[in-house]
C-alpha cells in the first residue's frame, strides 16, 4: 500500500465516522492537525500571536517531514504503524480489517512477511491457549483475579515520565533520577508543583491524559476486553496514581474493563499564584525564570497509598508509600487479616479465599514483593529483561531468594 493508496480511502473514513468527528476531535486521527478547522481549539493552547506562529510553523515542518517519509516509503503500512500504532487505531474504531490488509507485496519483503506470519500466528495461539487455561481452570471453581502493575506492564512506557516530558521536558530528570523501590510521591509531588507554577493548567494536564491513553498498546487492549468478555475481575495495582491510571484507561476507552484501582489517591487542590511561586524552592528554579501562573489555579497532588501517619509498613522491598504484598493479601483473604504484609496460617485457615487463583503481572523491583506472596497455584508474569524478570531467573537457581 502506498501513500496514494491510502488517500483513496478518505471516503471510507469520512462515511464510517460521526459527522464532525475528524474536526471536532483532532487527536482521534495522526493526520487530522493538518486539515483542523480554526473553530477548533489548537492542541497547544493559548498563546500570543508570535508563539502561535511559531508553533505552527513547527508543527508544519514537522508534519512536512513525516510527508515526506509516508511518499518515500513503498509501503506506508509499517511507518504509520511504528509512528502512530495505526492497526491498533483502526481496530479500536471498527474499521474493517481489508483497509490495512496487504494486497501486494514487493518480492524482497517476501521472506521478512513469512517469518512475521509465522511469529504472529505463534503469538496468537499462545495466547489462546493460555486463555482457555485459565478459562479452563476457572469453570468449577473460585474465580480467577488478574492483577496488573501498570508502567511497562499495560503500558510500554512510565506515566510519569511520559506526561512530564510532554508537558515540562526539562523536569524529567527529577523523576529518572529515582530508582525503585524508592517513594516517588514525594519527588512527583514538586515536579507537579513546578509544572503548576509554569502554568501547566488542570485541564492541560488532564487532557494530555487522555491522549496518551490513545497510545495503550494494542495486546493490553485486547487482552483487558478479553477479560470483561470472560468477566474475570481485573485489579491494577500500582504506585503510580489514580488521576494518571484512570485518565490514561479512560483515553484508551477500556476504564470499564477494570474492576479496581489500587493506587496512590491523587485530587486537585486550588492554590493561589503566591503558594504556587513557592512551592518549588527545593527545585532551584526562581520565579524569573518561568512564567508564574496568575490569581488562583489548581495542582494535582498525590497523597501515599500508605500513609505516614500509619507508621511504617514493615516490608523493606517496597517503598514506604505502597506495599503491594501487603494489598495482595488484603485482595485474597479480606481486609483485617494481614500484619506486616503477611497473613499467619490461622489466618488463611479461618478466612477462605474470593479466588481460585491470582495471576500476576509486573515488571519492576517493586513488584518481587507480591510475587513472593503467591501460592504454588498462582502464576507470575514477568516483563523480559527487568527487575522482576531478572528476580525470578536467580531465585530459580537458588532456593533461598524464594
Amino acid at each position: 500500500m502506498h501513500v496514494n493508496e491510502l488517500h483513496q480511502h478518505r471516503s471510507c473514513f469520512r462515511r464510517q465516522s460521526p459527522p464532525g468527528l475528524l474536526s471536532m476531535l483532532p487527536h482521534q486521527h495522526p493526520t487530522s492537525r493538518l486539515r483542523q478547522q480554526r473553530s477548533v481549539v489548537p492542541l497547544g493552547g493559548s498563546r500570543t500571536d508570535l508563539h502561535q506562529k511559531s508553533y505552527a510553523l513547527n508543527l508544519n515542518m514537522a508534519w512536512t517531514r513525516h510527508l515526506e517519509t509516508l511518499a518515500s516509503a513503498p509501503d506506508v503500512r509499517s511507518v504509520l504503524e511504528r509512528r502512530f500504532g495505526m492497526m491498533s487505531w483502526f481496530q479500536r474504531h471498527g474499521y474493517p480489517d481489508s483497509l490495512w490488509q496487504q494486497q501486494q507485496q514487493p518480492a524482497g519483503h517476501a521472506a521478512a512477511a513469512a517469518h512475521a506470519s509465522e511469529l504472529s500466528a505463534a503469538v496468537a495461539t499462545t495466547q489462546r491457549s493460555d486463555m482457555e487455561v485459565v478459562i479452563e481452570d476457572n469453570r468449577d471453581s473460585a474465580p480467577v483475579l488478574l492483577v496488573f502493575d501498570f508502567d511497562r506492564t499495560l503500558t510500554n512506557w512510565d506515566a510519569g515520565e511520559r506526561i512530564v516530558g510532554e508537558l515540562a521536558p526539562e523536569l524529567v530528570a527529577w523523576l529518572t533520577g529515582v530508582e525503585q523501590p524508592a517513594n516517588f510521591v514525594p519527588i512527583t509531588n514538586e515536579v507537579l508543583k513546578e509544572m503548576a507554577r509554569r502554568g501547566v493548567s488542570r485541564d492541560k494536564l488532564l487532557m494530555s491524559l487522555q491522549l496518551l491513553g490513545s497510545e495503550l498498546p494494542g495486546p493490553t487492549i485486547r487482552m483487558l476486553q478479553w477479560a470483561a468478555n470472560n468477566r474475570l475481575p481485573v485489579k491494577v495495582l500500582s504506585d503510580c496514581n489514580s488521576v494518571f491510571i484512570n485518565h490514561i484507561l479512560s483515553g484508551a476507552r477500556v476504564n470499564n474493563c477494570v474492576t479496581e484501582v489500587i493506587t496512590n489517591t491523587a485530587v486537585f487542590e486550588k492554590v493561589s499564584a503566591a503558594d504556587v511561586d513557592d512551592a518549588c524552592i527545593g527545585l532551584g528554579v526562581s520565579s524569573s525564570s518561568s512564567n508564574s501562573t496568575k490569581g488562583s489555579g489548581y495542582r494535582l497532588v498525590i497523597q501515599p497509598r500508605h500513609p505516614e501517619s500509619a507508621g511504617s509498613h514493615g516490608c523493606p522491598l517496597c517503598p514506604a508509600n505502597l506495599c503491594k504484598g501487603s494489598e495482595l493479601h488484603r485482595l485474597r483473604y479480606g481486609s483485617g487479616t494481614v500484619s506486616n504484609g503477611h497473613a499467619t496460617g490461622q489466618q488463611q485457615a479461618l478466612c477462605s479465599s474470593s479466588y481460585s487463583r491470582i495471576v500476576y503481572a509486573g515488571d519492576g523491583a517493586n513488584d518481587i514483593c507480591p510475587a513472593l506472596s503467591l501460592t504454588e497455584n498462582d502464576v507470575v508474569l514477568a516483563r523480559a529483561g527487568d527487575a522482576l524478570a531478572k528476580y525470578a531467573a536467580a531465585a530459580a537457581a537458588d532456593q533461598s531468594l524464594q
